[in-house]
């Protein structure tokens, strides 16, 4: 076997990168399980003789998660013989997966309390939803600044149950609030340890942060004695 880097070891790579390409589309991601690697390793070993089927097997496994949009820190040289992310099919189980990382890393964002512009934040926020396009990046975070601004969105987006709630025609009470929204926030609250302001006005389409600094109170409260009940 040529040594790791070495460049007939890169050329190795390369030919292997080529290969695995032609095996692997889209289609096949959500069957790339340990076994069918260990199948394709098999086959394309002997072809790359100087790398080793071990070595095959590890490049096979990061190139499936590099093209399923999970960032591989690898222990090889070989980052730029790795794939792009493919752009999740629209409507998809994958495409639903990487709205929701979308939003989730919004909503963070937009905890922060600094206001940014709509294209500003698509491109911040790209990397955290690699499997989307541009396009969709864009106009998701905008009918999200929409909705959280009290605008009404148009045109039917697949998206709609992700975005902020609208505010109701007159200002909800805690009580209605939380009969509404309070199992969400407290499921959102037990899953991930914590519960912010923005997260309760998220949910809730509440503008004002007196009444969600209540809300959040109360549900932490909630949560709280019913962990040392």
């Amino acid at each position: 076997m040529s040594i790791a880097g070495s460049p007939w070891w890169r050329l190795a790579v390369d030919r292997l990168s080529k290969m695995v390409a032609q095996e692997i589309s889209a289609e096949d991601l959500p069957e790339m399980n340990y076994l069918r690697t260990n199948e394709l390793a098999r086959k394309l070993a002997p072809r790359v003789s100087e790398l080793g089927e071990g070595v095959v097997r590890t490049f096979i496994n990061e190139y499936v998660r590099e093209l399923d949009g999970e960032h591989v820190e690898s222990a090889y040289p070989w980052r730029d013989f790795l794939p792009a992310p493919l752009p999740a099919p629209p409507g998809s189980e994958a495409w639903h997966a990487a709205l929701a990382d979308l939003r989730a890393a919004l909503e963070d964002e937009l905890g922060e309390g600094q206001p940014m512009d709509p294209e500003a934040l698509a491109g911040l926020l790209a990397p955290s939803a690699p499997r989307l396009d541009d396009r969709t990046i864009r106009e998701f975070i905008s009918d999200y600044l929409l909705a959280l601004n009290g605008m009404s969105v148009t045109g039917g987006q697949p998206w709609a149950e992700l975005l902020p709630r609208p505010r109701p025609a007159r200002p909800a009470s805690d009580e209605e609030l939380l009969e509404m929204h309070g199992a969400e926030l407290f499921e959102h609250l037990r899953t991930t340890g914590r519960l912010t302001r923005y997260k309760v006005q998220a949910v809730t389409g509440i503008k004002s942060r007196v009444q969600a600094d209540r809300l959040k109170a109360t549900i932490e409260e909630r949560a709280a004695e019913t962990a040392t009940a």
